[in-house]
Formats: C-alpha cells, sequence, structure tokens
C-alpha cells in the first residue's frame, strides 16, 4: 500500500477516535464503542504494512495501543470487565508478537516501554475488579449479617 493511502488511513483513525472520545465524554458508550472499533481496524491495517509505516514515521504500534484502550476503557464503562481485560490481553500479545518480528528489532525498545505500560494496566484493571468482587462479597456477607441481627 502506498504511503499516501497510509496516512489517509492514519487521518481516518484521528477521526474516529477524536469522535468517539466526545461521545465517550458525553456518556454515549455504545456509539463511543463503535467508533472505537473502526478506529481499531484501521490499526490493523497499518499494522499489515508496518514496512512503509515505519519508513513513513506513521507510529502504528501507538495507534494500535491507544485503540486498544479506548476500548477497554469503554467496555469497563460499560460494566462489561471480561471483554474490557480480553482487549488489555490482546494489546499484550500483540506487542509480544511484535516483539518477536525480526523486522522490529529497531523498535525494540519502544516496544518494551509499550509492553511495561499495558502490562502495568491490564494489572491495575485486574486488582481493581478483584478489589471489586472482594467489596461486593464483603457487602452482602454484612447484608446477611444485619439481616440475621434485625
Amino acid at each position: 500500500m502506498s504511503e499516501v493511502c497510509l496516512n489517509h488511513i492514519e487521518e481516518y483513525w484521528k477521526s474516529r477516535t477524536v469522535a468517539s472520545n466526545t461521545l465517550f465524554n458525553e456518556g454515549k458508550y455504545t456509539e463511543a464503542l463503535a467508533g472505537y472499533k473502526e478506529a481499531l481496524y484501521r490499526a490493523e491495517v497499518l499494522n499489515n504494512h508496518f514496512e512503509t509505516c515505519k519508513s513513513s514515521e506513521i507510529p502504528f504500534i501507538q495507534i494500535y495501543m491507544i485503540s486498544c484502550n479506548n476500548m477497554a476503557f469503554t467496555y469497563l464503562e460499560m460494566k462489561q470487565q471480561k471483554k474490557a481485560e480480553a482487549i488489555l490481553r490482546r494489546s499484550m500479545y500483540y506487542l509480544l508478537h511484535q516483539l518477536r518480528k525480526k523486522a522490529m528489532k529497531d523498535c525494540k525498545i519502544m516496544l518494551q516501554k509499550e509492553l511495561q505500560r499495558a502490562s502495568v494496566s491490564y494489572l491495575h484493571h485486574i486488582d481493581k475488579a478483584n478489589r471489586d468482587t472482594q467489596l461486593v462479597t464483603l457487602l452482602e456477607s454484612m447484608r446477611a449479617t444485619e439481616g440475621k441481627t434485625n
């Protein structure tokens, strides 16, 4: 694919992401998610042409990671923790896959930093999900105890 086409795809990704961010901030999570999914598709297209993206200085890895994070945070707002967790895990697998590519050797440090950020985000989500589960369990046991004392 030509550099011009890839630049057009990057611009379309930006416009979908900005529009979806507006929807997200307005609390229109379903509509925002649809836009973020479109943006992720564009990020995947850019990744299929990573050599041209690298030579054109299109930040295709960051674009992919932003798309995944946007979707994960939207799923969290929609109370769909399993889907959020899955997309966060997917982003880490993506980075690990990129690290294994010989053609990505010159991006190794940047990929490692992105993987570190993705891991922290994933672990934070898991930790928060566990805390939430523990809080619900605690509240349920308190309600059960309160019911017995009344």
